[in-house]
């Protein structure tokens, strides 16, 4: 059935607003794609214009126009849940590509945000490439922003795993801003579902809201209280030159200025000291460096701290005994990494990461981990699902990883800390995560700040934790936030 919506805020008396069906049938029409053939069959397109209920900022009425690429007709529906807010959902009954296209006046228009945009705030031409954001990088959601800070347009999508294509930009014959999102459907799958927010709230204020139509239904096992204090990392003071002694006179250090929590980050699996991951997969502790990884923390736990430790979960490096192993199960190779991305649809692959990854929980007893990378497995053209895979799609491969991983970190320590980094900051994951830290900006403070209040706006349940703040070591003192025997890098969170 096909719905049409009365204007938001009349009551109907029903959560799905009633309507009378279609006065015509939607008529398909030939598409063209670039690079086709010139015999070949074109595809069937169903469009439908969809009149929301909601008004823009000069009061004219917004519809969206969906299009259907593959199939002959859409099912849509168009729900009320407040003033200014509405919830579309469409279906199909034949696989196909479903595009959702409205425009709204850029009256008063001074930013466009996302959760990955950048500090221009920039309004973007609509001819930019959508950006694909899926359960490992991203998250699906975009406000165009204006005066006092208040939302002209704030638009979710529902999808939080498989890859949604989010589009936006100024249109430039009639200086409109569009929105685009297209989504692939299947008859047997999740319908396309989008909240638009034409309320003239503050922008934070619908992100909020957004955070929270997310998280209908969604269990989160709750923050240990140590993933919402300070913490300090090991990466700009020590980079890869860690070793127990260091760590342990790093830990005694941030335990004295009020740190609750140390992370361990790269070298602790390798000799090596020249960055890239071409030692990373085995995940064995350096025998030299960590001789007795128990031990080592048992004494940083007598210092009064947590203990994470930092796994590039995605990367199996040519310089590991496993990479003949696995070298057939990845999803790319990056050279100038000296690594591959692994694969999540293979279960061989799952149940190896699983075990490596959980022993730092399990038999070290440490508190949690630094999950880094994540967003690698975003690949944009994945390859088929090899022989062996039980799943089809990397986005479910990725989620079982993470679900499996889960379930034998928490059969240890109910309480366990695992930290995701800004790129992968999809809902999907928040089941799986207690706190999120800022994409690296080194030396770039204002952009740390701002990039932290970017993940808290949509953050969920997550505690939110700023990038660590590093400096020359020829700064003087009076800008240097607190003292390290380094001189290097001081702990910082939000």
């Amino acid at each position: 059935m096909t719905t049409e919506p009365r204007p938001v805020g009349e009551h109907t008396g029903s959560p799905h607003v009633p309507t009378e069906p279609d006065a015509a049938p939607q008529q398909p029409v030939p598409v063209w794609r670039p690079n086709t053939s010139a015999g070949a069959t074109p595809d069937t397109t169903g469009h439908r214009l969809l009149a929301t209920g909601l008004f823009d900022s000069t009061g004219a009425p917004l519809t969206v126009h969906l299009t259907g690429l593959g199939c002959d007709r859409l099912e849509t529906a168009v729900t009320p849940v407040g003033d200014g807010v509405a919830l579309i959902e469409a279906t199909t009954a034949a696989a196909a590509t479903v595009r959702a296209e409205w425009r709204v006046p850029c009256v008063g228009a001074t930013a466009y945000w996302t959760p990955d945009t950048n500090a221009s705030r920039w309004l973007p031409p609509s001819w930019i490439a959508p950006r694909t954001v899926s359960l490992a990088l991203g998250a699906p959601v975009a406000s165009l922003v204006g005066a006092d800070d208040r939302a002209l347009c704030t638009a979710a999508a529902g999808e939080t795993s498989a890859p949604v294509r989010v589009g936006a930009g100024v249109v430039e014959e009639s200086g409109e801003f569009a929105f685009t999102v297209e989504q692939d459907l299947t008859p047997d799958g999740p319908p396309l579902r989008l909240r638009i927010d034409l309320s003239g709230r503050h922008f934070a204020a619908t992100l909020q809201a957004v955070s929270a139509w997310w998280a209908e239904g969604l269990h989160h096992p709750g923050v240990a209280p140590a993933a919402r204090m300070p913490a300090y990392s090991t990466w700009y003071s020590l980079h890869q030159n860690v070793d127990s002694a260091a760590v342990e006179r790093q830990a005694a250090l941030a335990a004295a200025v009020g740190c609750e929590s140390i992370i361990v980050d790269d070298g602790w699996q390798t000799t090596d000291r020249a960055r890239g991951y071409g030692h990373c997969g085995d995940w064995e502790p350096n025998p030299a460096a960590f001789p007795d990884p128990a031990a080592h923390v048992a004494e940083v736990h007598r210092l009064g701290l947590a203990y994470l430790l930092w796994y590039a979960l995605p990367f199996i490096g040519r310089r590991n005994d496993a990479w003949d192993r696995f070298k057939g199960m990845t999803l790319r190779e990056e050279p100038h990494l000296d690594a591959a991305v692994l694969d999540p649809r293979h279960p061989e692959v799952r149940a190896y990461l699983v075990e490596k990854v959980s022993r730092a929980v399990g038999q070290w007893d440490m508190d949690g981990l630094k999950l880094d990378f994540i967003d690698r497995f975003a690949v944009t053209d994945p390859p088929p699902a090899p022989a062996g895979a039980d799943r089809t799609a990397v986005h479910e491969g990725v989620l079982q990883l993470f679900a499996d991983l889960d379930a034998r970190l928490r059969r240890t320590r109910p309480d366990v800390i695992v930290e995701h980094r800004q790129p992968y900051v999809s809902p999907g994951l928040w089941p799986y995560a207690t706190m999120v830290r800022t994409v690296g900006c080194p030396l770039s403070p204002a952009e740390n700040r701002q990039r932290t209040v970017d993940c808290r706006l949509t953050a969920g349940p997550l505690a939110v934790h700023a990038d660590m703040i590093t400096w020359n070591s020829a700064e003087g003192t009076a800008r240097r936030p607190c003292s390290s025997p380094t001189r290097t890098a001081t702990p910082w969170c939000s």
